[in-house]
């Protein structure tokens, strides 16, 4: 197993790595080179890693977690199924 994950990371590491001309030298047909260029500098800026960095996405779920009123509890089964079943019938 530990080869599969260090496969994984080798090859996302080298993704990272590659450098804004690596990057357009393989840009997407369907995408011309200026709107390509534009494109990769937007998501290096540093406010796009702000905002799409795993902390502020953590600390944003954890609040709304927190505002809840109803958490969704009920397991695997459907609401439909529990908006039809008496809940005598679910919870034996």
């Amino acid at each position: 197993m530990d080869n599969v994950d260090d496969k994984y990371e080798e090859k996302s590491r080298k993704q990272f790595e590659t450098t804004t001309t690596e990057r357009l030298k393989n840009h997407p047909n369907g995408i011309l080179e200026t709107q390509f260029k534009k494109i990769i500098k937007y998501w290096k800026s540093d406010i796009v890693r702000v905002l799409y960095s795993s902390t502020s996405h953590s600390l944003s779920n954890s609040k709304h977690r927190a505002m809840q009123q109803c958490p969704h509890r009920v397991g695997r089964t459907s609401f439909a199924v529990i908006g039809k079943v008496p809940t005598t019938l679910l919870y034996k």
